[in-house]
C-alpha cells in the first residue's frame, strides 16, 4: 500500500479521502492526541498491534479497566446514545463530550472515561456494521481544539502518562472521577 504524507507525520493511504481536521493538523499536541484515539479506538475493535506510545499504552491500560469496572453503566449509556442520536452521530458525539466537561473543570479522568464510552460505542457500531473511522477523529479534534489549553497546562500526553503512574494504584479514585462524569451524561440523555 502506497502512503501520502499529509503534514505533521501523517500519512494516509493514497486515494483516501483526508478530513479537513487530518489536512490542517499541524502541532505535536494534535498528532499525538489523534494517534492515541486512533489507537485506543482500533484497539477496541480487536486490532491487535503494539500501542505506537507510552501514552496510547496507558489510554488502553486504563479506559480498558474503567470499561471493566463501569461496564453496566457505559453499555447504558451507549445504548441510550444510539437509541437517541442514530442519525447524526459525530455531532451528537460533540454533545456528549461538552456535556462531561459542562462545569469546565476537565481532567484526566474525566478524559479517561471519555475513551472508554468511545471505545465501547466504536465497538458497537462495528457490530452494526457501521463506518467508525471518523470517531478518532472526532475526540481527537475536541481535545486539541476544544481543550488545548487545559492539555498543554497539564503536560499533554507526557502529563497523562504521570496520572497513569498515580492512577494505577487509585482504583476507587478514578471509579469516582467516572461516576462524576456519567452523572451528567445520563442526566443529558434521560430528559
Amino acid at each position: 500500500m502506497c502512503r501520502v504524507k499529509v503534514g505533521a507525520g501523517v500519512s494516509v493511504a493514497r486515494g483516501t479521502r483526508v478530513s479537513p481536521f487530518l489536512s490542517k493538523m499541524s502541532s505535536a499536541l494534535e498528532r499525538d492526541t489523534l494517534q492515541v484515539a486512533r489507537d485506543y479506538v482500533e484497539f477496541c475493535l480487536g486490532i491487535q498491534r503494539d500501542p505506537p506510545s507510552e501514552s496510547a499504552r496507558a489510554m488502553r491500560h486504563l479506559a480498558k479497566q474503567t470499561e471493566r469496572q463501569q461496564q453496566a453503566t457505559l453499555h447504558s449509556l451507549v445504548q441510550n446514545f444510539l437509541d437517541n442520536h442514530a442519525l447524526d452521530l459525530l455531532s451528537s458525539l460533540q454533545q456528549v463530550m461538552a456535556a462531561l466537561v459542562h462545569d469546565g473543570q476537565l481532567n484526566w479522568g474525566r478524559v479517561v472515561a471519555l475513551f472508554a464510552f468511545i471505545g465501547m460505542l466504536a465497538h458497537r457500531l462495528s457490530l452494526q456494521g457501521d463506518n467508525i473511522r471518523r470517531l478518532a477523529e472526532t475526540i481527537a479534534r475536541y481535545l486539541s481544539e476544544e481543550h488545548r489549553e487545559w492539555l498543554l497546562q497539564n503536560g499533554g500526553w507526557a502529563g497523562f502518562l504521570a496520572f497513569f503512574h498515580t492512577a494505577r494504584n487509585m482504583d476507587s479514585e478514578l471509579s469516582n472521577l467516572f461516576f462524576v462524569s456519567t452523572d451528567r451524561w445520563s442526566a443529558m440523555h434521560s430528559k
